[in-house]
């Protein structure tokens, strides 16, 4: 009587057949079992074996015992001409990957010679050049993969995303294999204007990219990757620009993604950010965590969580987590340095962390060049003017942020700039009216990312009334921020930071009124007139 799913042809069969059923276990026990006893098997047999043991083992996660069996296969395969190891090379490559030895991975991958180098071979050899900034070696890779299947349409995305350019002869060629295998005109348009979006982002071209975005969302608007390109050239637009409106439509597109389950590290990333400025604590603690077990080395994810830490009174966890930060934003700086395959907004970025770590000069030729592949981009000008600062070139500074300000007069880092060099030059209260001018302008705005401008408007000045120890007047600021807007986090923490500044004066004026709590009651009450200890219209956020 016959077992079922186990035909009657060999060891190496049976084996394959366990493994193709799922029964990964099994069939790595009766792996096990044969290759124990391999005197009996032939060079061939031993090779299959081998090779469909790593198979189970990499199914079930153990990546490293999986290589060791491939290698098993391929020293086998050295007793039998006739073998073919490419495959078995390009599973060892896999396997590296998945526990993390990208660069053992390359070396491996790099050992399989032309024709044998398939169109998933080629694929995945241009991503790790990618990671290791061979950015030309990439693209020809990617070119490689396109020539062998013009259907390897991800090949094309990621020659795109690194800067390179796919060539009307391609686009002809993956346009008639769509046509011959039956795909529909209008998903060949949207994956025209995929294509043409991605070019124009990394071109830095974002409004060209959300125009062609745009319309092929429209022909295809359940293509997750789509719409979650699509939300990344709007979040560029935000960061460019201060677009508050594009910032809303981005969120609900990665929010959208998020609940496919569909989308990649750097949407999460783009989405932590806008959590991180609209002081949306609640929703970035899980996002934070899950983008940390998804990739290790996310600034955003470090940065947002050393924040969230801060705020929940574990200012030592959140040190520690500072310090893993600097580390990861050195390592970042390093693997960006080629700016040729960044965003305009990972460019802005970059200069930001290589002026954060000292790299001032470094930081300077980035902010510049980010300005030359973004001229309209308000956001690199502040950059740049942080920049100008370090250098303590003060006027260029300044002409910095009325440049950024001119492009987007909704801009806050502009406006927060300027105001602190008026208060760095002694015109405090310059920089409070400079401020006090764009929340007077903006306060009525509905969207919650302009709100959250405002909130930040208005904490900065509550921080340099603290500073100069002006703590009445920073009371009312702080007051009306927490109405506008009052489950924002960067509010709550500047609360915090204002009754703690109150408590030391209290500590140094042996307990006056003025900074008990009868008075912080008293400062909070938004009915000055006719204060009444037994509403409670606002929630007390100490």
């Amino acid at each position: 009587m016959g077992v079922e799913g186990v035909e009657t042809m060999g060891p190496s069969v049976s084996l394959r057949n366990l493994s193709s059923q799922g029964l990964h276990g099994s069939a790595e026990l009766f792996g096990w079992l044969l290759l124990g006893g391999s005197g009996s098997l032939s060079a061939s047999s031993v090779f299959e074996t081998a090779e469909i043991l790593g198979d189970s083992l990499y199914a079930q996660g153990k990546y490293l015992s999986a290589v060791e069996k491939y290698k098993r296969a391929l020293t086998a395969s050295s007793l039998e001409p006739s073998v073919k190891v490419a495959g078995v090379r390009k599973k060892i490559a896999k396997a590296y990957v998945a526990s993390g030895r990208k660069e053992s991975a390359l070396k491996m991958l790099e050992s399989i010679r032309g024709s044998e180098c398939d169109v998933e071979a080629e694929i995945l050899l241009g991503k790790l050049y990618l990671d290791s900034s061979a950015i030309r070696a990439a693209r020809a890779c990617f070119k490689n993969a396109l020539k062998r299947n013009p259907l390897a349409i991800e090949a094309a995305v990621l020659l795109l995303e690194s800067g390179g350019e796919l060539e009307t002869s391609t686009l002809d060629q993956i346009t008639r294999s769509c046509s011959t295998v039956g795909i529909p005109d209008v998903i060949v348009e949207a994956m025209q204007n995929y294509f043409r979006g991605i070019a124009s982002i990394s071109s830095g071209d974002i409004e060209g990219a959300r125009f062609e975005l745009h319309r092929g969302v429209l022909k295809a608007p359940k293509c997750v990757p789509l719409t979650i390109t699509l939300a990344e050239a709007e979040y560029e637009q935000y960061v460019g620009l201060s677009d508050f409106e594009a910032a809303e439509r981005s969120s609900r597109a990665f929010q959208m993604a998020r609940s496919a389950d569909s989308w990649t590290t750097r949407s999460m990333d783009d989405y932590c950010s806008l959590l991180l400025e609209n002081g949306q604590g609640s929703e970035l603690t899980s996002l934070c965590s899950s983008l940390v077990e998804v990739d290790e080395f996310s600034p955003v994810a470090w940065r947002s969580s050393a924040m969230l830490c801060k705020l929940q009174d574990d200012k030592d966890h959140g040190s520690k987590l500072d310090a893993q930060l600097q580390r990861i934003c050195e390592r970042e700086a390093r693997k960006l340095q080629n700016p040729i395959s960044l965003r305009p907004s990972q460019q802005i970025s970059l200069a930001e962390i290589q002026l954060r770590n000292g790299a001032i000069s470094e930081a300077h030729l980035t902010a510049k060049d980010a300005i030359r592949r973004s001229p309209n981009s308000a956001y690199a000008y502040c950059v740049y003017a942080k920049v100008m600062i370090s250098l303590e070139r003060l006027s260029k500074a300044m002409s910095a942020f009325q440049k950024a300000l001119k492009l987007s007069p909704k801009c806050v880092p502009a406006v927060i700039g300027l105001a602190r060099r008026h208060e760095q030059d002694g015109e405090v209260a310059s920089a409070i009216k400079t401020l006090e001018e764009y929340i007077d302008k903006y306060k009525g705005d509905g969207s919650r990312g302009q709100r959250a401008a405002v909130s930040r408007a208005r904490v900065e000045i509550v921080d340099i009334l603290t500073e100069h120890r002006e703590f009445e007047e920073g009371w009312k600021h702080l007051k009306q921020a927490l109405l506008e807007n009052p489950t924002n986090d960067i509010v709550l923490q500047t609360a915090e930071k204002l009754e703690t500044s109150m408590r030391d004066l209290v500590d140094s004026n042996d307990g006056s009124e003025r900074g008990s709590g009868r008075y912080r009651a008293r400062a909070l009450n938004f009915d000055d007139d006719l204060p009444n200890d037994d509403e409670d219209d606002v929630a007390d956020p100490f």
